[in-house]
């Protein structure tokens, strides 16, 4: 099964041996186990998935969280070369890193330089080249034109490797595409590699450029466009009325399971925020000021690793966009 049927089997709770060889990155044992169970008998369909789910689990643990404390001081030092070991043990023990235990070792999610430099303004500055801060540049320009706009260049690729490009073997291979709309618009397909992929038509409701395809090993895909990012300036410090939008927000406030549930904690921090709040805007206001003001920005792992995301930020007090 794909990792896209898999997720839906994401809240089947597997074994308690199970799971406690996936929490202590024990996953040689936790696939033996599993393969144990997926073999006896009167084990339920749902069950099975559910391990199957978590053995995929484990590999992009695996993948995922491959540096040592080490790496991680390594890859700051590129950018800043005096970097402490003082400073990042204190980061690490703020609780403010992604690690997990991966075959009896604390590993770090792969991009934890990249967020220790971006998402804690203190230690952005250290890497940062000069005093103009872009971000509030952007905020300038869009406060007096009302809008800002640029022209973004992208390229996307995967190679393939392993099973995946086994001789003589059929695949699908889709990348994205963006889909035009106010936000973005003269999007141009710059190239496409190899040749031959079939590109979703311009109003399609998901947009792919896609090769069905007999690969050898370590073929890369890739498509490269641009198109124009047009952004508008929303001043919420006015008044609710004016800033209101005619699409009916409903359908972004309810649960969409298996990864955005509103736990316990989840319903009771909102509760506290907002019950003595009448208006919806306002109330939107309070629960984005809560965010904006005590979380702290962080690149997070692949969602297929977060089983509650909106419980997980919660708890974890960190974020991604």
């Amino acid at each position: 099964m794909s990792e896209n049927e898999l997720i839906y089997y994401m809240r089947c709770s597997v074994p308690s041996d199970i799971y406690a060889y996936y929490l202590s990155g024990d996953f040689d044992g936790m696939r033996r186990l599993c393969e144990t169970r997926l073999r006896m008998e009167g084990v339920p369909e749902e069950a099975k998935k559910g391990m199957l789910m978590v053995m995929h689990l484990a590999e992009v643990a695996r993948e995922e969280f491959r540096l040592t404390r080490e790496d991680v001081l390594t890859s700051l030092r590129e950018s800043v070369p005096d970097y402490s070991e003082k400073d990042l043990d204190g980061i690490i023990g703020s609780g403010y890193l992604h690690w997990r235990f991966v075959d009896g070792r604390k590993m770090f999610f792969s991009r934890a330089a990249a967020s220790i430099l971006k998402g804690l303004p203190s230690e952005r500055a250290k890497a940062q080249t000069t005093s103009e801060n872009p971000r509030d540049k952007a905020r300038a320009v869009m406060r007096e034109k009302g809008f800002m706009r640029v022209r973004n260049r992208i390229i996307s690729r995967i190679s393939l490797t392993g099973e995946a490009s086994a001789a003589g073997k059929q695949i699908t291979v889709h990348l994205p595409l963006p889909r035009e709309n106010e936000y973005q618009t003269d999007i141009a397909i710059e190239r496409i590699s190899p040749k031959g992929g079939i590109v979703s038509p311009a109003g399609s409701l998901t947009r792919t450029v896609c090769w069905k395809d007999s690969p050898a090993e370590n073929t890369c895909y890739s498509v490269e466009y641009s198109y124009t990012c047009t952004q508008h300036f929303t001043d919420t410090s006015v008044p609710s009325g004016s800033v209101r939008g005619k699409e009916d927000p409903s359908k972004y406030l309810s649960e969409q399971e298996p990864q955005i549930v509103f736990s316990p904690l989840v319903r009771m921090t909102v509760k506290r925020l907002t019950e003595a709040i009448g208006d919806p805007m306002e109330k939107a206001r309070a629960v984005y000021d809560y965010i904006t003001l005590n979380m702290k920005y962080s690149y997070m792992p692949p969602y297929i690793l977060m089983p509650d995301i909106v419980d997980e930020c919660l708890r974890s007090m960190r974020g991604d966009c």
